[in-house]
Formats: structure tokens, C-alpha cells, sequence
């Protein structure tokens, strides 16, 4: 329900008009993006050896991505449309991703602009950063939450967000681990820092 509200705020943003819109080019660098993964830690890997191996995922991952795209300004509201790219970190498992970012906002003051934030992401080859022996499928996630922006042509930007991503997994050929569940469940909340530009 939460993230059926968003899209529809998003939407009637997007269906009113901007009048005395400028559009232009536009960036965004989120240098500091975290992102908690609180049921990353039910994932856990063993050895059928004696002793026996255990590894487990951490629960905070890192996530800095950059974003390009157009960017349309009126008096009243913000649009801004990009693809970008990132890369998830967290010591036990990262991936590239590449994402479709949407985020329309309302001019709140002069310098001030709020609104949902929404982007659909593409993990590309995840992979495990432990000895376990474990192959992770690339897999989509859809990122929603709300956008803050403080400036003008130059702005510090500040997304809070809830993340939707699963990993599948499976243990490689003539392996001697296993694992006690075959999703990995990398949603959580995460909370982006950045510097957008528009031009």
C-alpha cells in the first residue's frame, strides 16, 4: 500500500503541468548511500567438513551511485528523470547495478524542494565475498521513498528509502557448502547523501 501511495503521488505530480518550465541537463553524486539489510543475516553457509565453516552475510551495505539525465524546473515543481549506476558493498557480497531514477518535487521555499522519490535497479552478477562457494543470480529491485533537495542550480540532496530486492541462490558444482535457504533478502531502508547539479 505504501509504495502504491507513492506511485500515485508521483503520477499527479507528473500529470500537472509546469508552467515557465525550463528543462536542462542534470547529475546527481551520492557519494555517501547506506542501505540496512536487517534479513541479509538469515542467509548463512556451512561446510559439510569436519570442522565445519560458517559464514554469514552482514546486514550493512554501502551503495554510492552516480545519476545523468534531463531535469525540468518551474515555479512550482522539480522534475528529474536519469539513469545511473552504483555499486552494493557490504564485505560479504557486492554487485554493480545500473538504475531508471524518477523524482518529481514541490518547491517547498526558494532553496527547498521535497517529493517521492522512486527508481527501478538491476543488480548485475552479484558475488559473494567469502570462501563459501555459493553462485548469486543478478536480480531486480525497485527503490521507494522520499526526496529532499536544499539549493538551486546546486543542491544538496538527501533520500530516505526502502529498498524491495531478493537474490537467488545456489551452490556451485562438486562444492562441500550449503546453505539454509536459497533467497538472499537484501530489502531494508536506506538513506542517500548527495550533490545534484542542473544545468
Amino acid at each position: 500500500m505504501k509504495k502504491i501511495r507513492i506511485i500515485l503521488a508521483a503520477l499527479f505530480l507528473l500529470a500537472t503541468p509546469c508552467y515557465g518550465a525550463d528543462t536542462g541537463f542534470y547529475f546527481d553524486v551520492n557519494p555517501l548511500a547506506l542501505l540496512s539489510s536487517p534479513h541479509a543475516k538469515e542467509f548463512t553457509a556451512s561446510t559439510f567438513s569436519t570442522p565445519a565453516q560458517k559464514e554469514e552475510l552482514r546486514q550493512g551495505n554501502s551503495i554510492p551511485n552516480v545519476l545523468m539525465g534531463f531535469g525540468i524546473g518551474g515555479p512550482e515543481k522539480v522534475l528529474n528523470l536519469g539513469l545511473g549506476g552504483g555499486y552494493l558493498s557490504s564485505g560479504t557480497i557486492s554487485s554493480s547495478f545500473a538504475s531508471l531514477d524518477l523524482t518529481p518535487r514541490l518547491k517547498i521555499s526558494e532553496l527547498i524542494a521535497m517529493g517521492p522519490h522512486i527508481a527501478y535497479m538491476i543488480f548485475a552478477s552479484p558475488d559473494r565475498d567469502g570462501s563459501s562457494q555459493i553462485d548469486i543470480s543478478g536480480n531486480r529491485g525497485l527503490m521507494s521513498g522520499f526526496a529532499f533537495s536544499y539549493g538551486k542550480r546546486a543542491a544538496f540532496t538527501l533520500s530516505i528509502d526502502y529498498l524491495d530486492a531478493v537474490f537467488d541462490a545456489k551452490t556451485r558444482q562438486d562444492s562441500n557448502w550449503q546453505f539454509n535457504q536459497e533467497k538472499i533478502n537484501m530489502s531494508g531502508m536506506s538513506v542517500q547523501l548527495g550533490v545534484a547539479g542542473n544545468f
